[in-house]
């Protein structure tokens, strides 16, 4: 079974040949730390991934500096940084990346003006919400032209304590607008996942009815139990990530780690329908004493970069 096939069976709900495993992000300055090398290219960040038994590659959104700072970007300008090589060069399945509309919102406007937006209930907020989904469905459409395999929407809406706004607020104003989104990507056939960091508990059902083949996040450190989720959700949506990147930045001995791994594939593994890997992606800090042990990296890896 390929790596492929192994995240397919995950988001299918069925036992793989083993668990499979994925990070949203990886800053490139953890790959530079893990290979002791200078610069990042393609190759190397190919090359990490496989030392890490890694399954997925999931692909950030860039943007040439053309567009205006106060509008949305042109959907012609977006790139995902060879895409055309991870999907045609290597087995990995390939997630891109698309902010929704909080994001959006709060990357445009700053995040007091677009809370007061949301308050408001304005037309204007309306009009600016159909048309990041019209934007974000113009990008999917490209981004599955070209090859890829799973999309995330990335919407970091709420704090380690619950929601950035209400429950009613979500319901009324954000939600469906997310659904719309999602019932627009669920017509192209290809899986996806909805990310926030925090504790996004109270909106779980709302997830669920909106038609997300996954969630991935899962903040331990936020009060997210991911086998309580996995209880009360794991029919419905494939779990990835928990794994507190904390553990990964400070000093633990390779038992505590592998304790840690395994109390979590032990709470949400069986029966499939789950991937490992952090909660929030690889940033600088990881050591890779403790990524080399939570990933089974067996020996020291010594390369000339």
């Amino acid at each position: 079974m390929n790596a492929r096939e192994r995240v397919a069976s995950a988001i299918n709900h069925k036992v793989a040949d083993k668990i499979p495993c994925g990070e949203i992000i990886i800053d490139d300055t953890v790959v530079r730390d893990f290979l002791a090398c200078n610069d990042v290219d393609f190759e190397k960040r190919y090359r990490f991934i496989q030392r890490l038994g890694l399954d997925i590659i999931c692909l950030p959104l860039f943007f040439s500096m053309n567009s205006e700072k106060h509008s949305l970007p042109l959907v012609a300008e977006a790139e995902w940084k060879d895409i055309d090589k991870w999907v045609n060069q290597t087995d990995l399945f390939v997630f891109i990346m698309l902010d929704g509309c909080y994001a959006w919102g709060t990357k445009l406007l700053g995040f007091n003006k677009f809370l007061a937006k949301v308050n408001r209930k304005g037309s204007d907020l309306d009009e600016f919400m159909l048309s990041v989904e019209q934007f974000n469905l113009k990008l999917a459409e490209r981004a599955v032209a070209k090859g890829t395999m799973g999309i995330i929407i990335a919407d970091d809406v709420a704090y380690r304590n619950g929601l950035m706004v209400s429950p009613s607020q979500w319901r009324e104003i954000l939600f469906p607008s997310l659904r719309r989104l999602v019932a627009g990507i669920s017509a192209m056939k290809i899986p996806l996942f909805f990310h926030s960091d925090g504790n996004v508990n109270e909106v779980l059902d709302d997830i669920v009815k909106a038609g997300f083949d996954g969630l991935q996040g899962i903040e331990s450190a936020a009060g997210m139990d991911i086998g309580l989720i996995k209880r009360h959700y794991g029919k419905h949506l494939c779990l990835w990530g928990n794994l507190d990147p904390r553990y990964l930045v400070m000093p633990h001995n390779r038992q505590q780690l592998l304790e840690q791994v395994n109390a979590i594939k032990l709470s949400a593994a069986y029966g499939g329908g789950f991937i490992f890997g952090t909660s929030s992606g690889l940033f600088k800090g990881v050591r890779p004493e403790n990524l080399r042990a939570v990933y089974g990296v067996k020996e020291r890896f010594q390369e000339t970069c």
